[in-house]
């Protein structure tokens, strides 16, 4: 059986903000998961779990997102970072 990497805790609260700011954004437009993924090129099952902070998407799919949501990808991740 093969070992997950290490995750840093910080590693871990960074995605589950970026999954809980992607929710909020897909919710905020009344759309559901599937609509979402249709409008993002990515699927439902993926939107899931990346709303739940599982997987550290790439740059392509973080760009995807936010082209979904119609919104620059900086707007996107922008305040999800925390200093200290």
């Amino acid at each position: 059986m093969r070992k997950k990497p290490f995750q840093k805790q910080s590693e871990k609260s960074v995605l589950h903000r970026f999954g809980l700011a992607i929710k909020k954004r897909r919710e905020q437009r009344g759309w559901t998961q599937y609509e979402f993924a249709d409008k993002s090129a990515l699927d439902q099952t993926y939107i899931s779990l990346i709303e739940r902070g599982k997987p550290n998407p790439t740059f392509l799919v973080v760009t995807r997102l936010a082209a979904g949501l119609k919104m620059p990808t900086s707007k996107l991740c922008a305040g999800l970072e925390r200093v200290g």
